[in-house]
């Protein structure tokens, strides 16, 4: 890397962190970013709706 090139700053604090993730999530540009999101976004919905069903009992 020379030195105009600037590394991305890791996130410091958990507020930080939140901001990144969200921002990684709501990047327009980026579909596979986007498509990733939207899959982890499915399977936690399913593993939560799993969850639930399974503490109602048959």
């Amino acid at each position: 890397m020379g030195p105009a090139e600037k590394k991305p700053a890791r996130p410091a604090g958990i507020a930080e962190w939140i901001r990144a993730a969200c921002r990684f999530a709501t990047d327009r540009n980026d579909f596979r970013r986007n498509v990733l999101v939207n899959l982890g976004l499915f399977a936690a919905g399913r593993l939560i709706k799993l969850s639930a069903c399974d503490q109602t009992g048959p």
